[in-house]
């Protein structure tokens, strides 16, 4: 299967990237892909699905990839969870 960018800008994000990783731009796009899909829940080969065969490495690298596919958020000032704050003068 043969992917098309047809984003200049995104080719060439992509192309700087693989140069820092020193690997051709078509690898790079590969990992990107590859991670991004995770693994099959099962494999082709009747191999087991991922949650009965991961290591703690597996789970924390896959938890890792989760976490970073999420937009980072400012957390909840402690002002907001104060009694006053959640009830707004009906306590």
């Amino acid at each position: 299967m043969s992917l098309i960018i047809k984003s200049p800008a995104v080719e060439s994000r992509l192309r700087t990237e693989a140069a820092k990783q020193g690997i051709p731009a078509a690898d790079y796009a590969l990992q990107i892909l590859s991670s991004h899909l995770g693994k099959p829940a099962e494999s082709a080969i009747g191999g087991s699905p991922f949650h009965a065969s991961a290591t703690a490495e597996e789970w924390v690298a896959e938890l890792n990839r989760w976490i970073g596919c999420h937009p980072s958020r400012k957390p909840i000032p402690d002002s907001a969870l104060e009694r006053e704050m959640i009830y707004d003068g009906r306590y």
